[in-house]
């Protein structure tokens, strides 16, 4: 929650640039290829949201994540994993009352304790049973990167 009230929640799909005029035919393939795995995969995390979280409403947007937040979250349990992993289980409301639950992966920086969102394949295996999971997707996370870096390149071969 810390850096999604900071920067908004990351799932939000990317900002596609237009197809630009004299872009590489391959580039533009594949950057319309990743751009469709990405909605895929945030459709199957809505989806999943709302079946293992118990979110009524989509929080792809800042403000869906604002009255989320002001409804109220509060650290329902936290469990240290290793001496520098805890995972915080995260307890919310929908509007009608009914509870949201997601975990957050928290790491410990020499003295200070940071989230770490989206938690890697390995960490995310150390989550405890039973626990809902965390609301980013490593998966989708490393999708996103890789259209940033596609849509770069694209733009970079028009202007070239």
């Amino acid at each position: 929650m810390v850096r999604w009230s900071r920067a908004g929640l990351h799932c939000a799909a990317p900002e596609p640039s237009g197809d630009a005029p004299g872009a590489d035919s391959t580039l533009a393939r594949e950057r319309a290829r990743v751009m469709a795995e990405i909605t895929q995969h945030e459709d199957k995390l809505a989806k999943s949201w709302a079946i293992d979280n118990g979110m009524q409403e989509p929080i792809k947007d800042t403000a869906a994540l604002l009255r989320l937040s002001r409804r109220g979250l509060r650290i329902d349990e936290v469990v240290t994993v290793r001496p520098d992993v805890a995972w915080v289980k995260i307890v919310g409301r929908n509007t009608d009352g009914t509870a949201i639950r997601f975990s957050e992966e928290w790491v410990k920086n020499g003295s200070t304790w940071h989230q770490r969102t989206p938690p890697s394949p390995s960490d995310r295996a150390t989550l405890p049973e039973g626990w809902p999971p965390p609301l980013d997707d490593h998966e989708l996370e490393r999708q996103r990167l890789l259209f940033g870096l596609i849509d770069e390149m694209v733009r970079a071969s028009v202007s070239g």
